[in-house]
């Protein structure tokens, strides 16, 4: 049995039997298997492609999924992953979050953001219908589904909240559970305050945050794992996938970073300006990996990361649902990294590596 490319002529006269949405790896190969959707110019938007064979879900065939927000269950939340639009032909299986058929085409494309907003998009479309089904439903406007809900399962207060448990206020909040507060919010468990936020996991404070697992506080950010202030993101500004990230700002993909800025596929870097693709680095230097690990735990030691919101300061001692979520703005760059400590500066301007052009451009001239 076999995948591969067919012509528009081979499904002539034939109608869609679903259409649907479909995520790819950056290369526009699929999470199993290697087959390469692209054409020999490079382009995908157009190609038709075919299996042989019975088809069987999760073994064999053209896998997709009908709501776009469903996809997410089987790639990350990354900006570097590719989203397109897809029409399925011929035979068609039909699960909850998935589908398999054996004749696909690619009808369009989406750029990470764009693909965003159509996920917030189509849960909205579900938050605004009737209120239809539900037990022990109290107060609230256009909730859909869900067992106990109070103004899902134990919502209490909120307008267009579909599905969740264990929500305590908030408004268009779209799938999710155990979240108290937030505006805006689709997908998501243990988020506690934010807005505008579509998927993730532990979530505490944020604004306009897209995907990523407990992010402490943050604004802009966009995919990524263990995000605080701003897999160990710990402040940071409009950050898209990062893991181990430690006070940067513009990062697309990066490992192990601690303040760094305009950067882009990098790991286990320190203080490190407008570089793609390094590794072990100090202010653009290459170090040891001891040496890495050495300069890290004392930079962690002082207890200290550049914060790009106000989120915890407005919250205070309340809880996240008491707090006036719709208030978190973003710190600019500067302001962010002018509460630094004297102690802390001295250390890292008497490093051997430090780099005084590099240090300001990343911390904006302090």
């Amino acid at each position: 049995m076999k995948t591969y490319r067919i012509t528009e002529k081979e499904i002539e006269g034939m109608k869609p039997v679903a259409v649907g949405y479909k995520m790819f790896n950056n290369d526009f190969t699929t999470a199993h298997g290697d087959y390469d959707y692209k054409d020999e110019n490079g382009s995908v938007v157009g190609t038709i492609h075919k299996v042989d064979g019975d088809i069987e879900e999760c073994r064999w065939g053209l896998h997709f999924s009908k709501l776009p927000h469903d996809c997410f269950n089987f790639y990350s939340p990354v900006q570097w992953n590719k989203f397109a639009k897809v029409e399925a032909y011929g035979k068609l299986i039909e699960g909850d979050k998935k589908c398999v058929a054996s004749i696909l085409k690619i009808v369009g494309v989406y750029t990470f953001d764009e693909f965003v907003r159509l996920c917030q998009d189509e849960l909205q479309k579900a938050a605004n219908a009737k209120i239809e089904g539900g037990n022990y439903i109290s107060g609230g406007n256009d909730i859909r589904g869900g067992n106990g809900i109070c103004g899902g399962n134990d919502i209490r207060g909120g307008n267009a909240i579909s599905g969740g448990n264990g929500i305590c206020g908030g408004n268009a909040i779209s799938g999710g559970n155990d979240i108290r507060g937030g505006n805006g919010i689709c997908g998501g468990n243990g988020i506690r305050g934010g807005n505008a936020i579509s998927g993730g996991n532990g979530i505490c404070g944020g604004n306009a945050i897209s995907g990523g697992n407990d992010i402490r506080g943050g604004n802009g950010i966009c995919g990524g794992n263990y995000i605080r202030g701003g897999n160990a993101i710990s402040g940071g500004n409009d950050i898209r996938g990062g893991n181990g990230i430690c006070g940067g700002n513009y990062i697309r993909g990066g490992n192990g970073i601690w303040g760094s800025r305009n950067c882009e596929g990098v790991s286990r870097c320190i203080f490190c300006y407008g570089i793609e693709g390094g590794r072990l680095l100090a202010f653009n230097k290459p170090i040891t990996e001891e040496r890495f690990e050495e300069i890290k735990e004392r930079l962690n030691s002082f207890d200290w990361y550049p914060v790009f919101n106000n989120a915890y300061q407005l919250k205070g001692d309340l809880e996240w649902y008491e707090t006036n979520i719709p208030a978190i703005v973003s710190v600019d760059n500067k302001t962010a990294w002018s509460f630094m400590p004297q102690e802390m500066i001295e250390y890292i301007q008497n490093l051997p590596e430090y780099d005084e052009e590099i240090f300001d451009q990343i911390i904006g001239e302090l």
